[in-house]
């Protein structure tokens, strides 16, 4: 056996799959994806967000509930996936518990968050501003993770080590600032802003992505950098050798939206027809959006010597610090960007003091969605069986080889099911189905007890080494194969592909 399958170690099963039905079950049913799940609701004529969002640009612009499961956007109930493969413990939640349809004047915020790596593996948020659509700062604070931090990522976020000790605003405190400071109907403006919402591990309906609206590339899933946009439509040079501040990305993302808004809703979108060579002409801009006889952004430096000290960078000054009134925390981050938007413009709200927006008038009497109840009303499973999925695949076939009693399918040419109770032995089962292992890319057979019972002249490894030499020896190259040896006592499932 560990000639073929190997000696090493498996995991245990969860306890909610230790038995056999439930084993089975989960064996042979596949979960089905949010994306394609979302796809689904869409194609049945289902989409929560229709009824709540008004004809006008804002609302053009928003992306589309099947565009946010196309980009990996969370949904309210999400559970993320961490770097090693493991369902994270915490859910994602929406922004805020109800919402006010979107209309043309529905107010909009630009967020930008920077991203540490933790033990985990995961990225999680370090720091977040929120700027207003008259790019002003709301919230720009930084904030510490619960997992240790093995990379800062310094290089793009200009956050240190030494950044971080002191601060004790955490997740949750963002979360609440967030659902406090939101209007009910605010549209949320990022650029990729999938990433953003997933360090919060919020999810909010009404979003506009820049790196969806502005196409440069023809593809939607080719899109440009925000240093790239930020160059090409406002001549600004944002994210080079002085660094990164969100302040500045979040500030350029707004920029950027109220010239689309501007402008209309075929701007900058070469998918919908816009000629970027006739901006590039106007602009002087080359094919590749450089800038035709633009200074350098930074002089150059007199000497070999001084390339080797990087630039004094000058200390922040008291003044340059604001400080919430309540708690005394600082309110704005000590950006590493020399003369960086941020050291002027600063955040106007504690996030840990703010206090709840007073409701208007009207937002009771409205219609309102409740985000999270919405997107869980689906109609589709959230798994599918396995043999469908293999019957819609080209050139793929499975033979199962197990109880009837607790699982079974209706044979097809393409997947093959037999019940082992109707064998004596597992000698048996190999004559009847060897011949048909051949034949398929997915074999799963289930040996028990009663079936391993006969042969007893032999010891109980050597039947085993010989009934899988059976099966591997029958099996096509490059086919999985899943073996579940079972007892009333303990299972166990072994994978394998044959080379």
């Amino acid at each position: 056996m560990c000639e073929f399958f190997g000696d090493r170690c498996f995991a245990r099963m969860q306890k909610e799959v230790a038995n056999s039905n439930e084993f089975w079950n989960a064996l042979l049913n596949v979960p089905i994806s949010r994306v394609e799940q979302i796809r689904e609701i869409v194609a049945e004529g289902f989409d929560p967000l229709t009824s709540f969002i008004s004809k006008n640009l804002k609302g053009d612009l928003l992306m589309s509930v099947e565009q946010m499961a196309n980009f990996a956007y969370p949904f309210p109930g999400d559970a993320q996936l961490e770097a090693n493969g493991v369902l994270s413990q915490y859910r994602i939640q929406p922004t805020m518990r109800k919402y006010c349809a979107i209309t043309a004047d529905s107010p909009l915020f630009a967020i930008d968050c920077e991203m540490c790596v933790t033990k985990t593996g995961s990225r999680e948020l370090t720091r977040i501003t929120l700027v207003d659509e008259k790019c002003n700062v709301v919230i720009d604070t930084l904030v510490k993770p619960y997992d240790e931090i093995v990379d800062y990522v310094t290089k793009f976020s200009g956050i240190t080590k030494q950044m971080l000790d002191p601060i004790d605003v955490r997740l949750e405190h963002v979360q609440i600032a967030l659902s406090r400071l939101l209007p009910k109907d605010a549209i949320l403006v990022g650029h990729s802003l999938e990433y953003d919402l997933r360090a919060l591990q919020l999810s909010h309906p009404y979003c506009i992505d820049i790196a969806s609206i502005f196409n440069l590339s023809g593809s939607e899933k080719q899109r440009s950098s925000l240093k790239t946009l930020a160059s090409v439509f406002l001549g600004e040079t944002i994210q080079d050798k002085r660094g990164h501040c969100s302040v500045e990305d979040a500030v350029a993302t707004m920029q950027l939206l109220k010239l689309k808004l501007e402008r209309g809703f075929q701007f900058g979108n070469v998918s919908l027809g816009w000629s970027y060579d006739a901006w590039a002409r106007m602009n002087g801009l080359t094919n590749t959006g450089a800038r035709i006889d633009m200074k350098r952004p930074h002089p150059v430096v007199a000497n070999e010597t001084d390339l080797l000290q990087p630039p004094a960078k000058k200390k922040r000054q008291e003044k340059d610090r604001r400080s919430c009134r309540e708690c005394g925390r600082i309110m704005n981050v000590e950006c590493s960007v020399e003369d960086c938007k941020c050291r002027s413009n600063k955040a106007s709200v504690c996030v840990v003091c703010c206090v709840p927006l007073s409701a208007k008038p009207t937002e009771e009497l409205r219609e309102q969605l409740d985000w999270g109840a919405a997107i869980g009303m689906s109609s589709c499973p959230s798994t599918r069986p396995l043999i469908d999925e293999v019957v819609k695949s080209k050139n793929k076939s499975m033979l199962c080889c197990a109880n009837g009693e607790i699982c079974s399918f209706e044979s097809s040419s393409r997947a093959k099911f037999y019940d082992t109770r109707s064998f004596q032995s597992a000698d048996e089962l190999l004559r009847i189905v060897g011949g048909e292992i051949l034949e398929h890319n997915l074999v799963v057979i289930g040996i028990d007890t009663r079936l391993l019972s006969s042969g007893q002249d032999r010891p109980a490894y050597v039947r085993m080494d010989n009934i899988i030499e059976s099966i591997v020896s029958s099996a096509s190259p490059k086919s999985l194969i899943v073996l579940i040896l079972s007892s009333p006592q303990e299972s166990t499932c072994r994978i394998s592909v044959k080379p």
